[in-house]
């Protein structure tokens, strides 16, 4: 069943939350930033290393045992008190266990690295995951109900005083223990403002268990062949090469997926309850599907490909000449993240309708394909031939869960096709731009003054092509409902709210000024 006034709210709603989960993305990234300037300058890299290297133990063991419960209420259909209750008890004894297993290896965790500082910063690890393990899970409304900016407020002011935190007592302290106190408060200030900011307060019970747990087993599986995958391409790359060149890899990696980290990946998890309210309703959800896919893939082709054809100067300016080696990953790397939007998408369109059973073997027989073809291309070619395998399947993934989503969701891949062809002609016309007029995909670092000229020219020449290129093929169409309404009208209405906040904090301002 498809109701065009209940899939346009559903859509408005997505949208909404996807501004601000991208804002949460942007602020967190900026507070980042800005304490690290600072603390880069008190601290010295030993307290980051040890504090880095304790995290990635305690996080390790936490992701492995994740169960991702939240999840399994936003999809539920009809989430009851016991539900909740079934998913707190099996959340806390989670990280109960979680907690000291991490606390119980801090001793011979500490051994081998022969530091023992190690050992009391993985103990208060530990109890940063138990603070987790204890938050309220009413808060999975937020999601649920499409409370975004409830979400937003839970997690900015917790990492504000994180930040502030750690600054302070660095200043005081001047060690790695400033890092672990600010950890600490934030994760203290969640707990506590998840019981301020939702009704729900938990008891201990399992009676719905298998509400949770059928559904969170499969969430478990698909995170542990995520990790497996991960990892095998760290130990196959760093076993075949050497750190430092893995290292130029997982730089480049990171630049080159900034569209998928910052922009596919949040927009994605407003996609989950975005598809599950859909389910709970009986919505048909090929129309929800076919907008949103076409939306994201109107944003992220040029920005994907715009970071492909400025690998050169970005990578100049923000990490000098002994990061260039990192150019030609990115520019391969960055091409893999059109092929996101679809699989993305997709994923979360499955996820919400609990079938993870094809997700699993897809992501484990497509990780065994990735292992086959990273060993042969890192012999030949080193870290291109890596970013090569990587890329080719990630195409292969994005394939294999397309056909599987229009296949289960009776949906055609012409529809789609019908809605993008305009901004896949405008994506080519930059490309063509762009390599015609020599000013992308350059190989050279030809100083910072025109690294920074270069930057700035090729981005705003190849988003000024695009976007022209896209309007008037659109125009030309005879404006038809399409991604680029729909952005449109997004766009009008962020421009509405934001004239009508700014008015009414200015009439505040002038009646405040006139008593």
């Amino acid at each position: 069943m498809t109701d065009p006034d209940q899939t346009g709210a559903l859509l408005e709603k997505t949208a909404g939350g996807a501004g601000w989960t991208i804002g949460w993305r942007a602020a967190t990234r900026a507070l980042g930033f800005l304490s690290t300037l600072v603390l880069a300058r008190v601290l010295v890299p030993a307290d980051f290393g040890l504090v880095a290297l304790a995290m990635s133990y305690a996080q390790a063991i936490d992701v492995f045992a994740n169960l991702g419960v939240q999840d399994a209420l936003v999809r539920a259909t009809n989430s009851d008190r016991a539900m909740y209750d079934a998913a707190f008890t099996v959340n806390a004894v989670r990280g109960f266990v979680t907690a000291v297993v991490i606390g119980a290896t801090a001793g011979p965790f500490a051994s081998f690295f022969e530091d023992p500082r190690l050992f009391y910063v993985v103990l208060a690890l530990a109890l940063a995951v138990l603070l987790d393990a204890f938050e309220n899970v009413g808060v999975a409304d937020f999601r649920r109900n499409f409370a975004f900016r409830r979400e937003f407020q839970l997690s900015i002011f917790p990492r504000l005083a994180q930040v502030a935190v750690t600054i302070a007592l660095a200043f005081t302290w001047a060690n790695y223990w400033a890092l672990i106190a600010g950890i600490l408060t934030a994760r203290l200030l969640q707990n506590f403002a998840s019981y301020v900011m939702h009704p729900y307060r938990p008891r201990l019970s399992l009676t719905a268990w298998r509400d949770i747990v059928g559904f969170s087993v499969w969430t478990w599986m698909v995170s542990m062949a995520w990790m497996v995958r991960g990892r095998g391409i760290t130990l196959i790359i760093g076993g075949m090469l050497n750190p430092t060149q893995l290292g130029v890899f997982t730089v480049g990696s990171e630049i080159a997926t900034l569209p998928e980290s910052e922009l596919i990946g949040p927009l994605s998890r407003v996609c989950f309850p975005g598809f599950a309210a859909a389910r709970r309703s009986g919505l048909g959800v090929a129309e929800v599907y076919m907008r949103i896919a076409s939306s994201m893939l109107v944003i992220a082709l040029p920005a994907s490909i715009g970071i492909s054809s400025i690998a050169s100067p970005l990578v100049y300016i923000g990490f000098g000449t002994k990061w260039l080696e990192a150019m030609p990953v990115i520019q391969i790397l960055a091409i893999s993240g059109v092929f996101a939007v679809v699989e993305r998408i997709s994923s979360s369109l499955f996820y919400a309708f609990g079938y993870l059973r094809p997700i699993f073997w897809t992501i484990v027989a497509l990780s065994l394909l990735q292992f086959a073809l990273l060993a042969p291309f890192v012999w030949h070619s080193g870290i291109v031939g890596a970013a090569v395998a990587c890329t080719l399947t990630a195409f292969a993934q994005q394939t294999v869960l397309s056909i599987l989503a229009f296949h289960r969701f009776a949906m055609r891949p012409l529809d789609l096709l019908s809605r993008v062809w305009r901004c896949l002609l405008a994506a080519a016309a930059m490309s063509a731009f762009l390599i015609l007029s020599g000013l992308g995909w350059t190989t050279y670092a030809p100083g910072l003054g025109a690294s920074l000229w270069q930057l700035f020219v090729v981005s705003g020449l190849g988003a000024t092509v695009y976007t022209g290129t896209l309007l008037c093929l659109w125009l030309a169409s005879g404006k038809p409902n399409g991604p680029e309404a729909d952005l449109l009208e997004l766009i009008k209405r962020i421009t509405t709210r934001l004239y009508a906040y700014v008015s009414r904090r200015a009439t505040l301002i002038r009646a405040a000024g006139s008593r």
